[in-house]
């Protein structure tokens, strides 16, 4: 089944094959793939797999996001439950974990990549009514950290992961002496990273997020009503028009 979510600007889209590659390239970037849990460089018959494994999954949608047209990065949904930390149905699940990364770098640093989270926190609070969202962050990715509390998100836990070369990952929890001396049992092609877990509930994130849904709305009017001046104009010139923001 496709969706399709639109809001604030930005459209999200259920990823088709002709998205393939081009995610294929944003995700291997090392920019964007160092902070991933797994951060193996992924092949194009891997993302062909993945890509086919998504017509029988139902806890997960993964959705490209285009802003006038240009795709500018992608994001998931992953249910989760608490009897099997999955869920067979995305629409019932008690808790989601959304994942986002913009890959145009013309927007990566722009207010607009609140757009989409936006998008995707109103979707879940109010049309599948999730009790909370979850996020799992890289500690060392501040720029996220920073972007996940301006939503509303607040830090519940920590722990660590030991990634190999080929990107494979394995948990360790807390911050003890053991986790420290498992750790250095490690063979010395793994590094230990930690991570970030964070939690999202509705009225956090109403609050936490009133003034940036009111900039990009009135942003949104302002284009809108140039656009309709620019098309008076037009009109009263016998002139075509196009808009080329």
């Amino acid at each position: 089944m496709q969706h399709r979510l639109s809001g604030y600007g930005v459209e999200l889209r259920s990823v088709a094959q002709s998205d393939i590659e081009t995610l294929r390239e944003w995700r291997n970037r090392e920019d964007i793939r160092s902070m991933m849990k797994s951060t193996t460089y992924i092949t194009e018959e891997q993302q062909q797999a993945w890509f086919e494994s998504l017509e029988d999954a139902t806890h997960v949608r993964h959705f490209v996001i285009s802003y006038k047209g240009e795709d500018i990065g992608s994001s998931t949904l992953t249910g989760l439950s608490f009897v099997s930390g999955f869920t067979d149905d995305l629409e019932n699940a008690e808790e989601i974990e959304p994942g986002l990364y913009i890959g145009h770098e013309n927007y990566r640093n722009n207010i607009l990549a609140f757009a989409p989270s936006l998008v995707i926190c109103d979707y879940c609070f109010d049309e599948l009514q999730v009790k909370k969202l979850r996020a799992t962050v890289n500690a060392s990715n501040k720029q996220a950290l920073s972007y996940n509390q301006k939503l509303g998100y607040t830090e519940e836990s920590r722990f660590f992961t030991a990634s190999s070369e080929e990107g494979e990952a394995e948990l360790f929890t807390g911050t003890s002496s053991t986790d420290t001396a498992i750790s250095n049992n490690k063979d010395n092609t793994q590094n230990k990273q930690e991570w970030v877990a964070m939690t999202l509930h509705r009225k956090d994130y109403v609050e936490a997020t009133k003034q940036i849904k009111d900039f990009l709305s009135r942003r949104k009017s302002s284009r809108n009503n140039s656009r309709d001046t620019d098309s008076r104009d037009s009109n009263s010139t016998d002139t075509n028009y196009r808009n080329n923001e």
